[in-house]
């Protein structure tokens, strides 16, 4: 068993291993010179909407969200039986 003694310098010997070793690493791993890196700049998001594409927003295309409305059939014989 570790006597309190023994108990409190590892504990205080840790803590300064850990604190040295935190300063260590900052020092060799944050090199704010080879941190640096290039993003690419993106246009900022308009709310205008172009209707370029004339396949799909013309005005003769058909509208889904018009109603439809079916009628009775009156053909008692649809098949020409």
């Amino acid at each position: 068993m570790l006597k309190s003694k023994d108990l409190t310098t590892l504990v205080i010997l840790a803590g300064i291993v850990g604190v040295a070793s935190m300063l260590f690493s900052n020092l060799v791993f944050s090199n704010k010179k080879t941190l640096t890196t290039k993003v690419e700049v993106v246009d900022p998001v308009s709310s205008e909407f172009s209707y370029e594409n004339k396949t799909y927003f013309s005005p003769n295309a058909l509208n889904p969200t018009k109603d439809i409305t079916i009628k009775q059939n009156d053909n008692q014989d649809p098949l020409g039986n």
